[in-house]
């Protein structure tokens, strides 16, 4: 009878740890409409816009809500932040850490301003990211155009140290492994080129291609704004970001080769 018992412990015990796996994986979503930003700004309309989050472009350590445009999610009253802890480039960089009074799986980060909604033909984002370490939170690098209110091109880098796209392989939105782990710990340039003429989102990190969207452009056609986030999943890291380009038009030659100063 204790061998029963004790059996029958085991098993329940098994059955409760799959049960909390099961409740604690991660449920992303998929939803192509537009990521609002409560209090979005409208920025000039150039073709190409760059942030260093440098103090010559407006930008000051703290809080980044209202600082040359860049604005977040009203969840969080911290995050994301000007840091001058770890700079790609200058002396100053976007940092989202933990905010602790926000729960866990609220996502919290930064919205650029709108730019432009002229259309163009190929649209081109590069940003250098820098995750402290895998085990933590996901972040997301998200260009989309609020005047179609759609998303246009999204990454997940995942907690697993994984790079994922958001893609349609023929049974509806789903976020695909590229099948390329990001480095934590270094910059690296991550670039999204979206061309509504071709159909074609290509993707590419550390200056070498690693996705091609097979449902080409399946949403969002310009890139109008870029939205950073976090699920606020962290385990003690922060995630930084610099070196930040938007282009909309023609396409410069150092934006080709994936080289930018």
């Amino acid at each position: 009878m204790r061998l029963a018992v004790t059996r029958a412990l085991c098993i329940g015990l098994v059955i409760g740890v799959a049960g909390f796996a099961a409740a604690a994986e991660k449920i992303y979503d998929v939803s192509t409409a537009t990521i609002v930003s409560p209090s979005a700004t409208r920025g000039a309309d150039r073709a190409i816009e760059a942030w260093g989050f440098e103090a010559g472009e407006g930008f000051s350590p703290g809080y980044i809500e209202g600082q040359a445009g860049w604005t977040t999610f009203a969840s969080s009253v911290t995050e994301g932040h000007i840091d001058t802890a770890n700079p790609n480039d200058g002396t100053q960089h976007l940092r989202i850490s933990q905010d602790p009074a926000a729960a866990a799986g609220t996502n919290i980060g930064a919205f650029s301003p709108e730019v432009s909604d002229a259309v163009v033909d190929t649209s081109i984002v590069v940003i250098f990211v820098n995750i402290g370490a895998t085990g933590g939170a996901d972040y997301d690098v998200v260009p989309q155009a609020p005047s179609q209110a759609l998303l246009t091109a999204r990454v997940k880098f995942s907690s697993a140290g994984d790079i994922l796209v958001l893609d349609d392989l023929g049974a509806g939105l789903t976020f695909v492994d590229t099948g390329v782990d990001y480095i934590p710990g270094s910059y690296i340039p991550l670039q999204i080129n979206v061309d509504p003429v071709a159909n074609t989102i290509e993707y590419s990190y550390n200056v070498a291609s690693i996705y091609s969207s097979v449902a080409g452009v399946f949403a969002g056609t310009l890139v109008e704004q870029l939205v950073i986030l976090s699920d606020n999943n962290n385990s003690g890291e922060s995630a930084d970001f610099d070196s930040l380009v938007i282009n909309r038009g023609e396409v410069p030659v150092e934006l080709q080769s994936l080289s930018i100063e």
